[in-house]
């Protein structure tokens, strides 16, 4: 704006000089032009800056939801790993009581096989 200011003064200067002088009503409106046009253009850098600034929350908004699903998708297979975890350790539990168990039954059929009995 100011550049333009001084390049309309300088054109005005010469104008004057130069024995061509512009009339004091077009002075005023072309300042009220240069005035309206220069509200104008910092009422569209505002509104870009503007536009700009939503269209990044809105980006981060979409990341942090993304991040927020992941992170809760993340939990959820944790947690279903460490239920099946705990599960496979009640089976192991029950297969080495299992495994006891036949290894008791075996030593009974044994003793209970064998022709002479066992000293113990």
């Amino acid at each position: 704006m100011s550049k333009l200011f001084l390049i309309l003064c300088l054109f005005i200067s010469t104008s004057l000089v130069t024995s061509q002088p512009l009339q004091i009503q077009e002075l005023i409106d072309i300042q009220l032009e240069i005035s309206y046009l220069a509200a104008k253009r910092n009422t569209l850098i505002s509104d870009i800056k503007y536009a700009h600034l939503t269209e990044i929350n809105d980006q981060v908004k979409t990341i942090q939801t993304m991040r927020d699903y992941q992170w809760s998708k993340f939990i959820s297979e944790l947690n279903e790993a460490e239920k099946y975890e705990n599960l496979a350790k009640a089976d192991r539990s029950k297969l080495q009581a299992i495994d006891q168990r036949i290894l008791q039954l075996n030593a009974e059929a044994a003793a209970l096989l064998s022709p002479y009995p066992s000293r113990s």
